[in-house]
């Protein structure tokens, strides 16, 4: 895997989809709830929020932070909120695992999952978290 943007993308979807309860991983915007569209739950959803370069010339540290989403469905009444959001905190956790197992992530830099209730009211429910990926840490000139 290239640790750039882009490998670090489908680095992450490819680990949502190895595990055995994923059955779809999607990057972009916002999470996609078209019901037209045959989505498959649960569901790891991968958003981009900044990039961060620390440091100088040779020696910077580049970071992508990322949200990521981890959702399962809700059945009309809405009775499995408890057991969908067991599902996705222990999928969640086996991702961030291998992520961290892979120095994608420091798991030491402090992670938060915070839990999603009924999300956009789309009958989903799950957990999110901020991630800080590092990318190959270094900055060069290109000849102007």
């Amino acid at each position: 895997m290239k640790r750039n943007y882009q490998g670090v993308v489908e680095r992450i979807k490819e680990i949502a989809l190895a595990h055995p309860q994923v059955a779809s991983a999607d990057d972009g915007r916002e999470l996609e709830f078209d019901v037209t569209k045959k989505n498959q739950w649960p569901r790891m959803f991968l958003r981009t929020d900044s990039s961060d370069i620390l440091g100088g010339q040779g020696s910077a540290e580049i970071t992508v932070t990322f949200t990521m989403l981890v959702m399962d469905r809700l059945n009309t009444k809405r009775t499995n909120v408890i057991d969908a959001s067991n599902v996705t905190h222990q999928i969640m956790l086996d991702i961030l695992a291998t992520l961290n197992s892979e120095q994608l992530i420091r798991v030491e830099d402090g992670l938060t999952l915070n839990p999603l209730y009924d999300y956009h009211d789309a009958q989903a429910a799950g957990w999110d978290v901020t991630i800080t990926v590092y990318l190959e840490n270094e900055l060069k000139c290109y000849p102007v």
